[in-house]
């Protein structure tokens, strides 16, 4: 009997006692420590070490200096104390049952990867599918934590987290409410920070059987305040009543409102109108019907919490918008309206910010899925100016309405204006379609159209800024050559491009510009303006431009005219320094052409011709005050350095012939074979007329051609001509005394060869002196003429004999005197000249 209570007891004991004894052992520390941990640090690929542990079997754990590293180094965690009560038997029944946390001053630290994996959808399928377990969980407190979020140089941390959870029940409401001090820094400096401040938040949860959220309601309250980053104070209130449905993956809007205060003024308003769903688990996700509106009142934007990112110095700012959202997501419609003034917007670190005094605008926007969006835009602007101190006329006025999308833009009209003035409406008026499906072949189609305009408003744009003189020094400079390579022409990225301009009347100042017409045709490869045609003050104005390449070779073809003009006052609306430095009557035209699949072809067939005149003037050559710069034109070497040999040969200063404005300009030229045929260049003012014909050989370089015969004819004032004593009355043409060539121009462009005929100049003299005194000798009198003509290289002067008087019926007719000596030798003089100047025939 004693055997078999001896067994019943050894029975009892393996089944009841030996399990609890079993437990003990496997609860101690050493246990924990030694065999627990590893496999725990295997699992979760980490490294754990636990400086001390405490454990009461039944009810209590007490951990000390918990470290916890990832090995990859994404998470670090440094937990000096962790209590935990505990009911073992509810646990041995199923049911995690906790009835107190503490958690003292973890420090945990978290590394974003570069990329993160999130788990495949079979992983989430099967972790839903689990049986969650019951939880009965009380008093959870995490006490002056410490959370840190580390992505490249930034870090988000949270300090003095204090965290607690009264209650986790199944099937229970959690209340977890949460407050923490805010930073943000870069790892470089920590010791600026970006920005600083508080967040607490309260709010109730209900969660599922499964343990998944599936409601949301409560607030969330962060104060932002004063740092080295200069956001000013600010408080963000956020208020949310949600829905979760986690399966489904769709979340319910309830309520929605958030608020930014700064002190108590309002900043930023966000109030969800209409209740809404967002179907996350649809691509795109899917809404049902919403409205929501968000305001901003008008504030200084410094104060902005912003403000760093928005790149204004100053101002003022307002917004008001509302959003409704129809038809499941396929229907939107917003409205924006917004005001803007004193703004200060900086442009460069070197000019003045662009400035605004006032702007509003408004916005409507509707947009159907599958159809393009239409738009209805307003905007009114006074007092812009930019960094060069440029105004923009006020007010200034833009208003467009169409239709738009990803793919292409129908503009209904936009229409641009500003301020009216007496009749001139002062408006212009855009319409078209645009198609940039295909990047590299938009279809565009544009007309702008405008009927009064008056560009005074506009002058400070329109007029041309006062320009130093270039510089005259020179420098040697090789012409570039010629490739034969074939050229290599892209395709302009248009499959059609139609712009069409047309203007009735225009001004500027004195400019009138009437029936301003053209047309810009272009596609992959040809460009044309077919034509520009304009009525300037009663001139006519064309232009024309053909280029097309497919295919090779390029063909460009330019031709341009104008009808005689007036220019003063061209020239006083577009340069008011130079007012009244120039009149006169311009007219002109011009047409090249080349063709070629090569530059060399295309240098090769270069060809063309220019025309122009101009009469009736003045055009200062140089300038009265060279500091002043009042002049039109800073003469180029060229010219100066011609007009100073021939000032200088005839013992005269060069300002004595460059002072006098320039009456009259005549140039006619053709360009064939690189080569400039210089039909005509004629230059009068009222002390000297020049007059040139000659050709260039053309460079590449235009500085470098070359000068290849380029004789000029001088003619100077009479009175001048007398100073100087080169008068003869012979040489009278036009009030100008037209003297023989004694000046030849070769070199290049850049570095002119000027050759003066000094004999000549001797020769003309020597004929002037004759010409104003008769010497009392005639044999001396004709030998001077004879060597001035000579000198020169005029005709000698021959004397015919005077023919006897015609007799009187009845009396004997007189003999005519033979010629003297004197006369004989001039002849001779003469013939013999003639003979020298004759080539001698060539025998075949």
């Amino acid at each position: 009997m004693a055997s078999k209570r001896k067994k019943i007891f050894i029975a009892l004991f393996l089944l009841l006692v030996f399990p609890i004894l079993l437990v003990g052992i496997a609860v101690q520390p050493f246990f924990i420590k030694s065999v627990i941990l590893p496999k725990v640090e295997d699992a979760t690929e980490s490294r754990i070490e636990v400086g001390d542990l405490k454990l009461s079997l039944w009810k209590s754990l007490v951990l000390s200096d918990v470290s916890f590293a990832k090995n990859d180094g994404s998470l670090q965690a440094e937990i000096p104390s962790v209590q935990i009560q505990y009911n073992l038997i509810q646990m041995i029944k199923g049911t995690i049952w906790v009835d107190e946390v503490s958690i003292r001053e973890p420090a945990i630290i978290f590394r974003a990867a570069s990329t993160t994996l999130a788990p495949t959808q079979t992983e989430a399928a099967r972790n839903t599918e689990k049986a969650p377990p019951q939880f009965h969980i009380r008093n959870v407190k995490i006490e002056n934590g410490r959370f840190s979020f580390q992505q490249d140089d930034q870090v988000f941390q949270l300090q003095a987290l204090n965290f607690e959870l009264p209650e986790l029940i199944n099937g229970q409401v959690l209340r977890p409410h949460i407050s923490t001090r805010l930073t943000g820094y870069r790892t470089a400096q920590p010791e600026v920070p970006l920005w600083e401040g508080n967040l607490e938040s309260r709010v109730e949860m209900m969660l599922s059987d499964q343990q998944l959220p599936t409601e949301l309601k409560g607030f969330l309250t962060a104060n932002l305040s004063q740092n080295e980053a200069g956001i000013p104070p600010m408080t963000l209130k956020i208020d949310a009543d949600l829905g979760l449905d986690p399966e489904a993956k769709i979340i319910s809007f309830r309520t929605l409102s958030a608020e930014a205060l700064q002190d108590t003024s309002p900043l930023l308003n966000l109030n969800l109108l209409q209740p809404t769903q967002v179907d996350l688990g649809q691509t795109p996700p899917v809404f049902t019907d919403t409205e929501l509106t968000l305001n901003l009142p008008v504030v200084n934007i410094e104060t902005l919490p912003f403000a760093e990112w928005i790149p204004l110095n100053s101002g003022k700012a307002g917004l008001n918008s509302q959003v409704k959202i129809t038809g499941s997501g396929k229907e939107l419609m917003a409205q924006l309206d917004f005001d803007l003034a004193d703004i200060s917007y900086p442009m460069t670190d070197d000019a003045a910010p662009l400035q605004l005094q006032k702007a509003k605008g408004k916005g409507n926007l509707t947009w159907s899925q599958g159809g393009k969006a239409k738009f209805d835009l307003e905007l009114a602007a006074e007092g812009l100016k930019l960094s060069d101190s440029k105004s923009i006329p006020s007010p200034l006025n833009l208003h467009a309405t169409g239709k738009a999308s990803v793919r292409g833009a129908d503009i209904q009209q936009i229409d641009f204006s500003w301020s009216e003035t007496k009749g001139f409406q002062n408006r212009v008026t855009a319409k078209g379609t645009a198609d940039w499906q295909n990047p590299k072949a938009l279809d565009v189609e544009l007309q702008i159209t405008g009927d009064h305009l008056d560009l005074n408003p506009w002058a400070d744009w329109m007029t041309a800024a006062q320009s130093a003189p270039a510089d005259a020094s020179s420098t040697n400079v090789e012409p570039k050559p010629v490739k034969s390579e074939k050229i290599q022409l892209t395709e302009l990225p248009f499959k059609n491009f139609n712009f069409t301009f047309l203007v009735h009347h225009l001004r500027l100042n004195k400019i009138r510009l009437d029936n301003i017409q053209a047309n810009v045709l272009a596609g992959k490869t040809r460009f044309q303006i077919k034509p520009l045609s304009l009525t300037v003050n009663g001139s006519t104005f064309t232009n024309v431009v053909d280029a097309q390449w497919e295919n090779l070779p390029l063909t460009l073809g330019f031709t341009s005219s104008l009808s005689p003009l007036d220019i003063e006052p061209i020239v006083d609306s577009l340069l008011p320094e130079k007012s009244g430095a120039v009149t006169g009557i311009l007219a002109g035209s011009t047409r090249f052409q080349i063709t070629g699949s090569t530059s060399r072809e295309l240098w090769d067939s270069f060809k063309g011709q220019v025309e122009m005149s101009y009469t009736e003037g003045k055009i200062r050559l140089i300038d009265p005050d060279p500091d002043q710069h009042t002049g039109l034109l800073h003469t180029r070497k060229l010219v100066q350095d011609i007009i100073t040999a021939l000032a200088n040969a005839l013992q005269l200063s060069p300002e004595q012939l460059m002072a006098p404005e320039i009456e009259s300009v005549v140039f006619k030229t053709q360009i064939r074979d690189q080569q400039l045929s210089l039909e005509q260049a004629k230059i009068v003012n009222p002390e000297f007329m020049l007059e040139a014909k000659g050709s260039l050989s053309l460079s590449t370089e235009i500085a470098a051609s070359k000068i290849e015969n380029l004789p000029l004819v001088l003619g100077l004032n009479t009175n001048l001509a007398k100073r100087v004593k080169i008068y003869r009355e012979d040489r009278v043409i036009n009030d100008y005394v037209v003297l023989p060539s004694f000046i030849e121009v070769s070199g290049s462009l850049e570095t002119p060869k000027i050759e003066v005929k000094k004999g000549v100049i001797t020769g003309l003299i020597i004929s002037g002196v004759t010409e104003r005194n008769k010497v009392g000798n005639e044999n001396v009198q004709t030998g001077l003429e004879v060597l001035g003509s000579i000198l020169s290289g005029e005709p000698i002067p021959v004397t015919p004999p005077i023919p006897a008087p015609t007799p009187q019926p009845g009396v004997k007719a007189t003999p005519t005197p033979k010629p003297g000596k004197t006369e004989r030798i001039l002849e001779g003089i003469q013939i013999f000249n003639q003979l020298r100047a004759t080539p001698t025939p060539v025998n075949p």
